[in-house]
């Protein structure tokens, strides 16, 4: 079986996830469609952990530092913390966004130019740069499901904060699928990638168009609940966040930390403040802040879940530097890959 076939049906499999969990009802339980969901997300896990050995076997060293293996990883990270974290009633009210956001990342990881050649510094087998990738990517999917709960638990308090959540889920959500246009249609048109890279506008008004179009759909999924279902489900999506950004923020520093050490050995300093650092730092700040705020008297105020929210800017553009984003968009110094 070709390699990209493995990434197919990884999609494949997280696309009949996300649909299968639009239909079921958001209450009550149906064991079947359980047992259907968790093999679904199970052959999305299983065929895209198969694809990146298939990789490694053939680069003959972990592939964790060009753009594609990482969005995988992000992917595999997120549908592993969602389940884990995710109680019954909680995974069928927020779904199906997280387990459409992994599908769209494994079609973007599809679409992802794929080179096999790797820098020098990154030849050197050391378990540190593998420990770090990880951490950070681990880091990264908490905060991305800490935003989503954190959007959940914002549509259930109120109208207006409903609206805002539904345009926050449509613009998380946007991100990748502009990925995919571009890149798909890139394929068509080699033109076409070389004008989006000079000028990065259209793809963020690319971005902004298909977040318009996605709003209003996730509004009117997400409506006709009862008063009490609401309050329910709104203290279910601050525990998720909680739990969420306390895994990412742990993962995440312990990653900086190593990687650190790792950038000491390779490149002779701890840290040079260039663009991916500098993100990645900022990142951190702003989830330490939510875990900061839910501790404090505005703990079970709103401020806090838009700050999680929020926070989800921040971690998708220090991801995107070097590893995914052209250079057109953001310096991304050592770590462009």
């Amino acid at each position: 079986m070709s390699d990209w076939l493995l990434l197919l049906l990884a999609a494949i499999a997280q696309a009949l996830l996300a649909l299968l969990r639009v239909a079921s009802p958001r209450s009550g339980h149906d064991s079947a469609r359980s047992r259907i969901a968790l093999l679904l997300q199970a052959a999305g896990m299983i065929t895209a952990g198969l694809y990146l050995a298939a990789r490694m076997t053939r680069v003959g060293v972990a592939p964790l530092a060009d753009g594609q293996s990482c969005v995988i990883l992000l992917a595999l990270f997120l549908s592993a913390l969602e389940r884990i974290l995710g109680t019954g009633a909680t995974r069928r009210a927020l779904t199906p966004w997280p387990a459409l956001l992994v599908g769209l990342l494994f079609v973007l990881a599809l679409l992802l130019p794929v080179s096999d050649k790797l820098l020098p510094a990154l030849l050197n087998r050391s378990a540190l740069l593998g420990s770090h990738v990880l951490l950070c990517l681990a880091g990264y999917a908490g905060f991305t499901l800490a935003a989503l709960s954190a959007l959940f638990a914002l549509q259930q308090l109120g109208r207006r904060q409903g609206i805002v959540a539904c345009i926050g889920l449509a613009a998380i959500l946007s991100l990748p699928t502009t990925g995919v246009l571009l890149l798909g249609m890139g394929k068509l048109d080699k033109a076409f990638v070389a004008t989006c890279e000079a000028q990065p506008v259209l793809a963020l008004l690319l971005a902004a168009a298909l977040s318009v179009v996605f709003a209003p759909l996730i509004r009117l999924w997400s409506r006709h609940r009862g008063a009490d279902e609401l309050a329910a489900q709104a203290s279910a999506g601050r525990r998720l966040t909680d739990w969420a950004a306390v895994i990412g923020i742990t993962a995440f520093s312990l990653g900086l930390i190593v990687g650190a050490i790792w950038a000491n050995q390779v490149w002779g300093r701890f840290w040079i403040w260039e663009a991916k650092q500098t993100w990645a730092f900022l990142t951190w700040l702003v989830y330490a802040m939510y875990l900061r705020l839910r501790a404090s008297d505005w703990g079970e105020g709103q401020i806090p879940l838009w700050v999680a929210a929020i926070g989800m800017a921040l971690a998708a553009i220090t991801a995107a530097v070097g590893s995914i984003a052209p250079s057109a968009f953001l310096d991304s110094g050592l770590h462009s890959f």
